[in-house]
């Protein structure tokens, strides 16, 4: 059962996105050279380089309700802000780059030789990242997810006992 809107949080995070967007990122960083490499790069980069206070600025500004995209949310009875979509996004925001660039180093050190390999032998593409890449990627992409939760905890365990001292 779920407790609250951290605890839920934790679960869509780590449950729904950590395998996916984050590992298409880096793996499509990592083996090819296509335009606008260098501005994934960068957007997987910004977290680190913008405080979580002003990222949460940006979200109040979009989705809240006097922001950009406050009255059409309303209109249709969407509620990011102060609810779990907005936990959830914020928490991608701020863990995004863990899982990132712990596998990007990796998978360029391992090259392309299996993938190529693989296709060479009739593999489709689903083919080749299932049963090649994912199982070469396996044990950093556990540890990434490790890394990205335990910064996940921390900022909620933050988040928390600034709300707990402050009351007093």
């Amino acid at each position: 059962m779920v407790r609250n809107q951290a605890d839920a949080a934790d679960r869509v995070d780590c449950g729904a996105t950590e395998p996916g967007l984050r590992v298409c990122a880096a793996w499509a960083i990592s083996k090819f050279e296509f335009r606008g490499k260098q501005f994934l790069i960068t957007l997987i980069d910004l977290p680190f380089s913008v405080s979580p206070v002003v990222s949460g600025l940006v979200y109040v500004l979009i989705f809240g309700a006097q922001g950009w995209a406050g009255p059409w949310m309303a209109e249709h009875h969407i509620k990011i802000i102060f609810a779990v979509p907005g936990i959830v996004l914020a928490t991608i925001f701020v863990t995004f780059p863990f899982i990132a660039r712990e596998l990007i180093p990796l998978m360029q050190e391992q090259g392309t030789d299996d993938e190529q390999a693989a296709l060479s032998l009739g593999a489709s593409g689903w083919q080749t990242f299932w049963h090649v890449t994912l199982p070469n990627i396996r044990w950093a992409c556990s540890m990434a997810c490790c890394s990205a939760t335990h910064v996940q905890w921390a900022n909620s365990a933050r988040s928390a006992w600034s709300a707990a001292t402050s009351a007093d």
